[in-house]
């Protein structure tokens, strides 16, 4: 059987309010876009657009993890995973 999470580890990645993530995940993307527009102008430039898309990429990845977990844990029939995507649908951190 594949290393999937159990239902108690998720307990510790349950996200009460998901507007903060999505905060900082929407600020990575604005500084990905800024630095984006003049990458090109020198080679600090596309260091920091470099940098910030490694900021951008990370910040996602943090955020989407425990809906990863969750359904994982869905597919494999546990239910009880399903309130931790209600959680996320109901916060409707993407608007």
């Amino acid at each position: 059987m594949a290393n999937r999470p159990s239902a108690t580890s998720l307990d510790s990645l349950r996200v009460r309010d998901w507007t903060p993530r999505a905060q900082r995940v929407n600020e990575k993307d604005r500084d990905l876009r800024t630095r984006f527009a003049v990458h090109d102008r020198d080679d600090e430039s596309r260091r920091d657009w470099d940098i910030a898309a490694e900021e951008f990429k990370a910040e996602l990845e943090a955020f989407y993890t425990p809906i990863s977990a969750a359904l994982s844990l869905v597919r494999g029939g546990d239910r009880r995973a399903v309130d931790h995507l209600l959680d996320f649908l109901e916060a409707d951190p993407c608007r």
